[in-house]
């Protein structure tokens, strides 16, 4: 992780991590900024001379939605990327806006402070101190459309330049700095039908140990009291494939659950429980549609077996 960074007037910024890769403190001029996080999105920022800062995330993403500050509430609105473009104060009254071009650099800005809503593309936040997007696990440029260090699990990241971003900015991201995927439209697929088993009574049981890594919903069957699976497929074009793993689905299921135990996100009671009690594995294809204002959501589920 990046220790630090020397500045063209010789001023020095410097970052403290906790062992997660999650940055806790930015030093820069005698004055420290701290973090304390919820999971993979800062909850709150502080520091000796300003009071706390807190962020409201939507469920399970990266996406902003709200800050706290002061007394004071603000509506942070984002594009159909999750990336902010709009702050509007408890008057209604906008107080920041911004627009990003393809490489994730500000084209236009309007407010009092570009730092007033940090983040960027989701996942990121930027360093008004270096113009470096913090980006969990690297660092990216802008300026140069690029991260500045490798890619830390190098060709796994699906990457072979190792130090690029997404291919196509206009669909996909890569919050962890460790892989670019279409979370834009895979997470709406996901939270839609999430939303649907949770209106029929079904328990969520998170078991993703990374991203884009795990069952995508596994879920609690209030009827049968047995553990089903659903693999979400999501897309604007009505293409759903699975991957050559994903083929098996009973292989797949065993070894992303065991996985999940060993990386500590299930318990290895809860593990037993779910091997014990394994019900109906599903595929679960949706199409994603845009609406006028451009943001995407989802239209239409189909539910299959998953053989």
């Amino acid at each position: 992780m990046l220790k630090s960074v020397k500045r063209p007037d010789g001023e020095v910024v410097s970052f403290e991590y906790d062992p997660l890769g999650r940055r806790i403190s930015k030093r820069h001029k005698g004055t420290t900024t701290r973090w304390v996080w919820d999971g993979n999105v800062p909850l709150h920022e502080w520091t000796d001379e300003e009071d706390i800062t807190t962020w409201v995330f939507e469920e399970g993403g990266f996406v902003p939605c709200a800050k706290l500050q002061n007394g004071e509430s603000y509506s942070i609105i984002t594009d159909y990327l999750g990336t902010p473009t709009e702050m509007y104060n408890s008057d209604g009254k906008k107080t920041w806006s911004a627009e990003l071009d393809i490489y994730g650099c500000v084209r236009t800005f309007r407010g009092r402070s570009l730092s007033d809503c940090p983040f960027r593309y989701q996942g990121q936040y930027e360093d008004e101190e270096t113009g470096l997007y913090y980006n969990r696990f690297r660092y990216y440029s802008p300026d140069e459309g690029m991260y500045i260090s490798q890619d830390p699990i190098r060709l796994a990241g699906g990457n072979p330049t190792l130090y690029a971003y997404v291919h196509d900015t206009n669909a996909w991201m890569d919050p962890w700095g460790l892989r670019s995927f279409t979370q834009a439209v895979g997470d709406i697929g996901e939270k839609y039908y999430t939303g649907v088993l949770k209106t029929q009574g079904f328990k969520i049981i998170d078991v993703k140990y990374g991203s884009n890594n795990g069952i995508d919903i596994l879920a609690k069957n209030p009827q049968t009291g047995k553990y089903d699976f659903f693999e979400v497929k999501s897309s604007t074009v009505g293409s759903f494939n699975l991957s050559p793993d994903q083929m098996s689905s009973k292989e797949f299921v065993q070894t992303r659950l065991l996985s999940a135990r060993e990386k500590g996100v299930i318990s290895p009671d809860l593990y037993d429980d779910i091997v014990a009690n394994m019900g109906e594995r599903k595929l679960v294809n949706v199409d994603i549609s845009r609406a006028d204002n451009g943001k995407l959501y989802a239209s239409n589920a189909e539910i299959k077996d998953w053989h």
